[in-house]
């Protein structure tokens, strides 16, 4: 299911609905895409915590702060 150009969320409830059969309930699901360098654990602790407190959140995403300085096509970035 999952490839090149496969939808996240059609390949998320795939996952869920094949744990759900196969194994337990799903109450709550994490997608990590590997492309996401700066997530960090408490990130993800966060995000849980905002999704437990909030009853009608569906979801939480992580976002990181990145400045065009911060990118290699900047001539500073190298001396960094």
């Amino acid at each position: 299911m999952a490839n090149d150009h496969a939808a996240t969320l059609p390949v998320i409830a795939h996952a869920i609905r094949w744990w759900e059969e196969n194994r337990a309930p799903v109450e709550f699901a994490c997608c990590i895409y590997a492309t996401a360098p700066f997530l960090r654990a408490e990130f993800l602790r966060d995000g849980f915590r905002i999704l437990k407190e909030k009853l009608d959140a569906e979801f939480a995403f992580s976002c990181h702060q990145l400045r065009i300085s911060d990118l290699p096509g900047n001539p500073d970035w190298r001396k960094r």
